[in-house]
């Protein structure tokens, strides 16, 4: 018997097969099809990553408040403490991969047309282009 986690991975695939398999008739030249698909999977990845960042820094941000306001209170002082750290360690991931796939990208000499540019702070420097 299929769990209800499995019915509804089924239930998924069995409505997405008809739109991958469809996603390949336009072709490349049409800019329909698989790449499009790709590109437009992309642009969403773009936008997605200073935006889970951004909430990675809020949430370190927030850690450092219940740092701060808990003055007396041990318990509090670990919560926020731990919500600094991992905050600390979100960014540091995040960051740590983008710099290693720019990495990659210039040692190798890919094509960098598919890569989003990394997050810019709004009135700050802009990241050199090749």
């Amino acid at each position: 018997m299929l769990s209800k986690i499995n019915k509804l991975t089924l239930g998924s695939l069995t409505f997405l097969l008809p739109i991958i398999s469809l996603a390949q008739i336009g072709g490349p030249r049409t800019g329909q099809g698989l790449d499009n698909l790709a590109v437009t999977l992309g642009q969403i990845l773009a936008l997605a990553a200073p935006i889970i960042m951004a909430l990675a820094l809020i949430y370190f941000l927030i850690g450092v408040f219940k740092y701060v306001m808990a003055a007396g209170d041990d318990e509090a002082k670990g919560a926020g403490r731990s919500m600094m750290i991992y905050g600390v360690i979100g960014l540091f991931v995040m960051a740590s991969v983008w710099g290693l796939v720019n990495l990659l990208v210039n040692t190798f000499g890919l094509d960098t047309s598919s890569i989003p540019a990394p997050p810019v702070i709004p009135g700050g420097s802009a990241p050199r282009t090749q």
